[in-house]
């Protein structure tokens, strides 16, 4: 197997409202194999994980419409087993 492609299968969903952010992210895993895609909100983020399988979500905490945190809340209370959610935020501080 080829060490660069360690993420081929894997379903990443990059949940990110900051465009270059989501670029950065996408283009990083896509060099690992991984297949990614993408969301600009928390309610799409909600949305995409309740009609696709995902193998592994990538949250921005601070996000328009729905929040990092509560699109968290609810894409685990919608189904019996969630994909691992990997928070990211740029903020030092989180309240």
């Amino acid at each position: 197997m080829d060490p660069n492609k360690i993420l081929a299968g894997v379903t990443v969903l990059v949940a990110e409202d900051n465009a270059f952010n989501q670029k950065l992210i996408v283009r990083l895993l896509n060099a690992y194999g991984a297949k990614c895609l993408t969301a600009d909100n928390g309610l799409e983020a909600i949305k995409i994980a309740e009609k696709l399988h995902l193998d592994a979500i990538l949250m921005d905490i601070h996000m328009p419409v729905v929040d990092g945190i509560t699109a968290c809340e609810t894409i685990v209370q919608q189904s019996g087993e969630s994909p691992p959610i990997i928070g990211l935020t740029a903020d030092v501080t989180l309240s």
